[in-house]
Order: C-alpha cells, then structure tokens, then sequence
C-alpha cells in the first residue's frame, strides 16, 4: 500500500492514512507485533516525536508513536527516513555484507543516515545527525536551517529546480531539469554538473567522518546518476583520503521499500529488546 503525503495536507489525512493501516493490520490473518515509522525530521526517537519538519505538513508533528498506537493498538517506533532507508538497504540491498554502511538519499532535501554493525547510530537524546546541512559554500544561497551553502540547498532535486529557474527566469523542478538534460539542453546540463559536483564534496565530508565501506545513495536525484557519475567519481577521487579500494558508491536496489524494510526491522528489533 502506498499513499502520498504532501505539504498541503492536514491531520485529518493523516488519520485517515492511519485508519488504512489499522485496517490493513485487522485483516492479516497474524497481527503484527511492531508498526515502524520513517519520516523526515526532526525526530526525537527516545520521545517518538516528529519536531518542527519542513518537508512535511505541520499537522505531522508532535507524538507520532502516541498517534500511531493509538489508532492501531500496536508497538510503534518512529525513526528518520534515511535511517530507515539505510536500515532497509543495510539489510536487504545496496548495503548488504558492509560493516559500516551510510546511505545518502537525494529528493526534495538530503537525508543521511549511518548503520554500524547492523545498527543505526544515532546522536543525543535519540536525535538525527542533519548531514544534509553541512556547509558546501558559505557564500551559497540561504537555507531553511539558517546557515548559507549547506550540502542539500546546492545538490537537491529542490536545489537542481531553483538554480535552473535562475538561469531561465521561468519556473522549473528538478524533474523537468532532468529531462531536459537527458534530452541534451545545454543549460539543464550544465545545471546537473555543478549540482554533481557539490554533491560530490558533500561525499568527501560523509568519508571524512565515518570512514565508511560503503555508501548507498537512494532517492530521485539518483535518477539522474549516469549523467551525475563522472563529476562525482572525479571529485571524489581527488580529495578524499581513503583510496577508491576502502569505499564503494553503490546505487540503492530497494527504491521506497528500502524505507519500509528499514522502519519495520527498527521495529522489530525495538520489540525484542522491550
């Protein structure tokens, strides 16, 4: 079952999403033990809360597990989406056999999330590390968190629209820049190679501080990776300090079932351990 969700909609859609769930739960024939929640963050996962989200409606925040169990008399736990997304490839996909595995998942924003050993690390009090909002260019256009130049206002499908409306003075998103570069349009690929190449630094920051043997990247931006590849590769190559043989960029293989599968197991694991 899959449902959209959009920045317009109000809590009463999200019950309705929720009484859908309940409903699919009532039916199978074992009940399920665990619901797992991906969703954009903030997230305050010792708390179960959704905080102040900017790329979901306001309606979605607050006490998201309360809601959930709620409505559906089962065990929830509420997790990032790009832990979930990480969790589920770690587990089932791009990231299978990796010892410390980092997904990165490209669409409106940049979610990164980080799995060691088979389990999502996370910072403080259960919060998310923001990695999306590492500075690229301190020069670079004013994001949502305050700063200027963070990795996801320069690389995103929201960033990839904005610099192409710019450039044309008329309204563009990142999927129509993406088709226009895969038609050839020399502007909408010019677009995709500066948005390549500060994606490709914000991967240089990932490998600096985690080290890791695996990096999965997922999301809608990904679609564009066979025009995206070379600039990346070549940037990465030049400055980061691991040689090409310590880390590999793999392409998630779970598309939005990675986020389930993710968010199910983080369920599953936090049932056992009650």
């Amino acid at each position: 079952m899959r449902e959209p969700v959009r920045q317009s909609d109000t809590a009463g859609s999200f019950v309705q999403l929720l009484d859908l769930v309940a409903d699919a739960a009532q039916a199978l024939e074992t009940r399920p033990s665990a619901i797992g929640v991906g969703a954009t963050g903030p997230v305050d996962t010792d708390h179960g809360t959704i905080e102040n989200p900017y790329t979901l409606p306001p309606a979605l925040n607050g006490d998201v597990v309360g809601i959930v169990e709620a409505a559906t008399g089962t065990s929830c736990v509420v997790l990032n989406d790009a832990d979930a997304m990480t969790l589920g490839e770690y587990w089932r996909g791009a990231g299978a056999g990796s010892r410390l595995c980092v997904g990165v998942t490209v669409g409106t924003g940049i979610g990164v999330g980080v799995v060691s050993n088979g389990a999502v690390v996370e910072g403080t009090a259960g919060r998310h590390a923001e990695a999306g909002h590492c500075i690229i260019d301190p020069s670079g256009p004013e994001c949502v968190c305050g700063s200027r130049g963070c990795w996801e206002i320069l690389s995103s499908g929201t960033a990839i629209g904005r610099a192409m409306s710019e450039r044309t003075g008329e309204h563009w998103t990142g999927e129509a820049v993406s088709r226009a570069a895969k038609a050839g349009q020399p502007i909408a690929l010019e677009v995709i190679d500066e948005a390549a190449h500060s994606f490709a630094l914000g991967l240089v920051n990932v490998l600096a501080f985690f080290a890791p043997d695996t990096i999965v990247l997922g999301g809608g931006v990904m679609a564009d990776w066979l025009l995206m590849e070379p600039v990346i590769r070549h940037t990465v190559s030049r400055r980061k300090l691991h040689g090409p043989e310590h880390t590999e960029l793999r392409l998630a293989q779970l598309d939005w079932r990675a986020g389930t599968i993710g968010a199910a197991h983080a369920a599953m694991r936090k049932r056992t351990t009650l």
